[in-house]
């Protein structure tokens, strides 16, 4: 049924967000750092590593999203940096207008799988305000736990928590946002693959 699709669909989509986030938050210990050269190289880390995890979260139940790990990939370095600038400006609330970048061309691969559902296709819109708002929580947490203020600052020096804990937090909090928008479109999408009752005639 499609609804057990969909409880299947976000079980797996939180442990795919979940080990992405514990692998980019051990890979990019090198790159805490807003030089421009290793915020991109983090910036693709990221695109990378959630691009495929998450990719290979979606692709058992979506026809076609062959393209969401590239697109992940090349949308990432400008999120980052669109959010860089603009979280600069706000203490780090700002990262979810970078975050909606990549947010609008996930959006389109999800159209694209769904173009010949018309209430799917409708429905794959509805990613961009659930990956705004857990973009953003990510990059906060990112911001912030990577002292982007100066030395000694940011909540890992009022916190006990380190900036690879935060980074995973934040991917945890990206994970639990965008959760309910993947099991309605997975529900959705399934819909028309469940079984029909069979007719019983006297």
């Amino acid at each position: 049924m499609a609804w057990r699709k969909a409880i299947v669909a976000s079980f797996i989509w939180l442990v795919a967000n979940a080990v992405a986030g514990a692998a980019f938050a051990f890979a990019a210990q090198p790159f805490l750092t807003f030089e421009i050269g290793f915020f991109f190289i983090a910036s693709l880390l990221a695109g990378f590593v959630f691009g495929v995890a998450q990719w290979l979260a979606l692709r058992p139940f979506f026809r076609d999203v062959r393209l969401w790990a590239p697109a992940t990939i090349v949308a990432s370095p400008l999120s980052w940096t669109v959010a860089l600038m603009f979280a600069g400006l706000t203490f780090g609330l700002g990262g979810w207008l970078g975050g909606g970048f990549s947010a609008a061309v996930q959006s389109v691969v999800l159209a694209m799988s769904a173009r010949n559902d018309e209430l799917s296709l409708k429905l794959s819109f509805l990613w961009i305000p659930a990956s705004v708002i857990g973009g953003a929580l990510f990059y906060v947490c990112y911001y912030w736990g990577a002292g982007a203020l100066g030395p000694g600052t940011g909540l890992n020096y009022y916190l006990t928590a380190s900036p690879s804990d935060w980074i995973f937090l934040g991917s945890l909090g990206y994970a639990v946002v965008t959760v309910p928008c993947v099991a309605l479109l997975v529900a959705v999408a399934g819909r028309k693959s469940a079984p029909k009752p069979a007719l019983v005639t006297p």
